[in-house]
């Protein structure tokens, strides 16, 4: 919301951006702002790790698509007009904002496909109660900021027990 609301230049986007959360910098100007525009913007909208024994385990902060290739992702977050529009693919636009997934009747049903092309993702942005895994997606957003609790994990450990009933998939 910082990055749209300081490209944008538009009073009516900075104070939608006020409302969830960023009433912090109300009192700042354009130039006091840009040193943490120019931050937020080269941070990655997704991250590949590879984790000692080998698998490699991706982050996005809210949602890929129910069928997904993370090769695609990488290629098109990669893409000079992705980078230029980061905001504004649907793409994109998904692994920010989307949060309906876990909550969705394919998950229920556990009919949401793995991610192609990787080992595991990471997803946060949609509160639970509990980490909850489906398919190779774990999502373990459990709203600290209300709850106190914080979905703080060691993913080797984690992938490792998997099939435990405390990691178990809906």
């Amino acid at each position: 919301m910082l990055i749209d609301a300081f490209e944008s230049e538009s009073p009516h986007v900075r104070t939608q951006w006020g409302f969830w959360g960023g009433d912090w910098c109300e009192d700042l100007d354009l130039d006091e702002l840009k040193p943490y525009y120019e931050a937020l913007a080269e941070l990655p909208m997704a991250m590949e790790i590879t984790l000692s024994d080998g698998k490699k385990v991706g982050l996005v902060h809210a949602e890929l698509p129910k069928t997904c290739d993370w090769n695609g992702v990488t290629a098109q977050l990669s893409d000079k007009n992705t980078r230029d529009n980061i905001t504004n693919t649907p793409l994109t636009h998904g692994m920010l904002w989307n949060k309906n997934q876990v909550h969705s009747p394919e998950a229920t049903y556990d009919l949401i496909q793995p991610v192609e092309n990787i080992d595991h993702v990471f997803h946060g942005h949609t509160i639970i109660n509990s980490i909850t895994t489906v398919s190779n997606r774990t999502f373990m957003d459990l709203g600290s900021y209300e709850s106190g609790r914080i979905g703080l994990i060691n993913p080797i450990e984690f992938l490792r027990n998997l099939d435990t009933p405390q990691y178990s998939a809906l």
